[in-house]
């Protein structure tokens, strides 16, 4: 079973759901005073939230159990949150998507082909899943409780350092793509070092979502989403965090200003950040070099 079969892919989807299915758990039971991975956050029985009534085993299948339900508890009846499949579709896409994007992007099976080794490409195709997936999972926690544990910024952080000791160690034997914004990258960088791209990526978010803080009194949006912007910078490198930041604050301004016209929200409401953020991230990796070849051909460029 090769990474260019449906069987490969079909294995790492299902795999994708039961991990998507375990995020919701961590996600719905996680509280800001306890470590995410804390016994009492991931053990135990799982229960509806509603009536309190333990789960079998036929009500746990990721996204199956839901539709068999028909999206409602089989006890109390009370309707269950689209949040659960949901997460789990977006996790078990993660795992498709990433590595075929990646395979696409680097041509890995020409590579292959031609007898190199893809140590670095599984290593990458790791680096972005376990990244995405920890997205996933800070964006449950900041939409529902309005706060991005520390935890889940130091793992962005650790799988940044990771990702670019991988670049750094193939480097010399062929040209890894570095930017997701693949040539127009050469616009915004400053240097030609990949290191101190991804350093500068760092300080750049730091630098730009703080003065936001500093500006709004921590009222535009808290230090949790500065330090996971600092994390995203070490992972994305500079100038792709910037492009990170931009649609992060696109993806806001689409669905908050709706809500501003609509009374739905005032204008001094909270409205967590995180999320916008795994957005912009999203959006950079899949579809950055694309959105901005299309605006730069707008000018000829």
């Amino acid at each position: 079973m090769t990474m260019t079969t449906p069987l490969f892919y079909g294995f790492i989807f299902v795999l994708g759901l039961a991990i998507g299915s375990f995020l919701n758990v961590l996600g719905l039971r996680y509280r800001p005073n306890r470590f995410l991975l804390a016994s009492p956050v991931w053990s135990g029985r799982s229960r509806c939230p509603h009536c309190g009534k333990t789960l079998a085993w036929y009500e746990l299948i990721p996204v199956v159990s839901f539709i068999y339900l028909r999206g409602a508890c089989h006890t109390c009846v009370h309707p269950l949150s689209v949040q659960y499949p949901a997460v789990e579709l977006a996790a078990g896409a993660t795992l498709v998507a990433v590595p075929f994007y990646l395979a696409s992007l680097y041509d890995a099976p020409l590579f292959a082909a031609n007898g190199g080794m893809l140590a670095w490409f599984y290593f990458l195709s790791v680096v972005w899943v376990l990244a995405i997936l920890a997205l996933i999972l800070m964006s449950i926690i900041d939409y529902r409780q309005r706060i991005i544990p520390d935890e889940i910024v130091a793992v962005i952080a650790a799988l940044g350092v990771v990702k670019i000791a991988v670049l750094a160690s193939y480097d010399q034997v062929f040209l890894i793509q570095q930017s997701f914004l693949q040539n127009y990258a050469l616009l915004g960088q400053f240097w030609n070092g990949m290191v101190l791209n991804h350093v500068l990526g760092a300080v750049g978010a730091l630098l730009i979502l703080g003065s936001i803080v500093l500006i709004t009194r921590g009222k535009g949006m808290g230090m949790g989403d500065v330090k996971l912007g600092g994390a995203l910078g070490l992972l994305f490198g500079w100038p792709d965090i910037f492009m990170v930041i931009v649609f992060a604050f696109l993806a806001g301004t689409l669905v908050t200003l709706p809500q501003l016209l609509w009374k739905t929200k005032r204008l001094n409401d909270a409205v967590p950040f995180g999320p916008f953020l795994a957005v912009g991230a999203l959006v950079t990796f899949f579809f950055g070099y694309t959105i901005i070849r299309s605006y730069f051909s707008l000018f000829g460029i």
